[in-house]
């Protein structure tokens, strides 16, 4: 039984993918292609368990509400249709429930949330980090321009914001991991210390800032 398999598809579920796909990849600068899973539908959230899943994760609603989704995708072939939730990542949406982590569309991309005259720039890893920096914070608003990479393989893709001069201030959020570590290596040699700091010091007993927060919850 999948509670993420819509009611009118009457195919058996695919082997759900929990691992995390990118995490042993070095650090490279194309752009990630891949055509596995087809966009469906978007709108608000709605079902039960993908609410049920943002407060296993420890993320406020109302942050969640902000910058996700509810897609519903189809697998390869037309084998059966899903839904999860979905933040806008390039052409397609990085989709997640409970029993399921990837991707849907065509290319996925860095997703850059730009905030006018800001001197601060903040990178994370992956949306959860994201939206869990907002529930930590209570805010709704980052403070400052932020991009979540989506993918360490991703990474130079940054390196226009990090170079760009009116950010006097970059935090970088990755996670404890090897390509965590690449990546934070690879940013600190391109850009140096001066302006870049790594924000990991604070989590590092913890696999990401995700991890860290879930295991300090009440």
């Amino acid at each position: 039984y999948n509670p993420y398999q819509s009611t009118f598809s009457r195919t058996a579920a695919p082997s759900p993918r929990q691992e995390r796909l990118e995490a042993k990849q070095p650090p490279a600068g194309e752009k990630e292609k891949m055509v596995a899973f087809e966009l469906v539908s978007s709108g608000a959230i709605k079902h039960p368990a993908l609410l049920q899943y943002l407060e296993s994760r420890g993320i406020e609603e109302q942050v969640a509400r902000k910058y996700l989704s509810q897609i519903s995708f189809r697998t390869p072939g037309g084998l059966g249709t899903y839904f999860s939730l979905g933040y806008p990542a390039g052409t397609g949406f990085e989709a997640r429930n409970a029993k399921f982590k990837g991707f849907v569309g065509i290319g996925k991309d860095i997703t850059v949330h730009d905030v006018q005259g800001a001197s601060l720039l903040q990178v994370f890893e992956g949306f959860m980090d994201f939206l869990t920096y907002l529930t930590l914070k209570k805010r709704l608003e980052p403070e400052g321009t932020v991009i979540v990479l989506n993918s360490t393989n991703l990474w130079r893709r940054a390196l226009p914001y990090i170079d760009d001069p009116r950010f006097e201030k970059v935090r970088l959020y990755l996670d404890n991991d090897v390509a965590g570590n690449a990546a934070t290596k690879a940013f600190i040699e391109h850009a140096g210390l001066d302006r870049l700091a790594d924000m990991r010091e604070h989590y590092s007993d913890a696999d990401d800032l995700n991890d860290w927060h879930l295991a300090r919850r009440p």
